[in-house]
């Protein structure tokens, strides 16, 4: 990774030492109250994904202070980072079942409301004798696979096994299902919403009274729900990118760089590569209707090239990128810019950089 400089407060941000991974204030306050009031309008419960930042500054805007509000956290780790920080309703996928990181989910689920996510039989199985050994509390959501690559469990019998083993165990609580419908177009995600309602209405009997549905993706995507369950929405990216995810006009995120080279008409080089934004999951783009776009990036620069319009850059401009996953991004720095009407108003620790199980 990149290691700016730290800047004083009040500093341009176009002044700040690059690469600088800036987040927007105003954006990211008005995003969180626009998408929590269509959550509001929708019905539906919003669970922050603050696994996305791994910032409990960040986070506290998303609970709007309060540290009680439920939260995802995706790693074991990032939950107990986050628990240090008093955050006390965490939602993890259980990591590999071994004895170690089983002993650590029973010593968080000690100090906080802790719900885990199952996706296979031996993890869940492994799960109950460690919670009755331990006397320890746990909800326990099941993982549903969206595909046959996809791991978890499908619509079957051995599901409705792993339902009834959570209802016979004295310690674990059932409290619904996830499904994880990044990547699915909207008339996916309603086939396997629905498939799951057929199969809850056929299996009633073995279902408790109260459980609910945890849907990691776009809340759009469950309009053409027809059931009844509670569902909640898990989502992170929202903060940085609306409501809409592909008006990139909102602006709320960016890695600030500088034009550090001019070797030949039509190209430029960055002070910004792989380790200051991640191209795992494709280049970033350039924010704004620009007449130049990333070419390709090395380890530590960008390469630039004019997209066919006349680009009039010189030594020392500053370009703002956007990167292709907010996730990878945020996992290079170790704080974060805090940016209010081109100024620099607070830094942000990460607190959960690199907290991967």
């Amino acid at each position: 990774m990149e290691r700016p400089i730290h800047s004083p407060i009040n500093t341009s941000t176009q002044d700040l030492d690059t690469p600088a991974l800036v987040v927007d204030k105003d954006n990211i306050t008005a995003n969180q109250e626009l998408f929590s009031q269509a959550m509001m309008k929708m019905g539906k419960e919003l669970i922050p994904d603050v696994s996305v930042h791994g910032s409990v500054g960040l986070a506290s805007i998303q609970t709007g202070g309060a540290r009680d509000n439920q939260i995802y956290c995706s790693t074991l780790q990032t939950a107990e980072i986050f628990r240090e920080h008093q955050f006390s309703n965490l939602v993890i996928t259980l990591p590999a079942p071994n004895k170690e990181s089983l002993t650590r989910v029973i010593n968080l689920a000690a100090i906080s409301s802790l719900n885990i996510g199952i996706s296979n039989s031996t993890s869940l199985d492994r799960m109950i004798i460690t919670a009755e050994e331990f006397h320890s509390e746990i909800n326990v959501n099941l993982i549903l696979s969206n595909s046959h690559e996809h791991r978890g469990f499908v619509l079957d019998d051995k599901l409705k096994t792993a339902i009834q083993a959570i209802g016979s165990s004295n310690k674990l609580k059932f409290d619904g299902f996830t499904i994880e419908a990044k990547g699915l177009d909207s008339g996916m995600t309603a086939k396997l919403l629905n498939s799951l309602n057929s199969f809850m209405e056929s299996q009633k009997a073995i279902l408790p009274s109260a459980y609910c549905i945890y849907l990691h993706g776009d809340p759009l995507e469950v309009e053409a729900y027809s059931g009844t369950t509670p569902i909640k929405i898990v989502n992170g990216d929202y903060l940085f990118s609306g409501f809409y995810r592909k008006k990139s006009e909102v602006n709320s995120c960016w890695i600030l760089s500088t034009v550090m080279s001019y070797p030949e008409p039509g190209r430029w080089y960055l002070d910004c590569g792989q380790k200051g934004i991640s191209i795992d999951r494709g280049l970033p783009s350039i924010i704004d209707d620009s007449p130049i776009e990333i070419e390709r990036m090395s380890a530590e620069h960008g390469y630039v090239i004019s997209n066919g319009r006349e680009a009039a850059l010189k030594l020392g401009d500053r370009i703002k990128l956007t990167p292709a996953n907010y996730g990878d991004a945020f996992n290079l720095y170790d704080f974060i810019s805090l940016s209010s009407k081109g100024k620099l108003v607070e830094t942000l620790k990460i607190e959960a950089r690199g907290a991967f199980n």
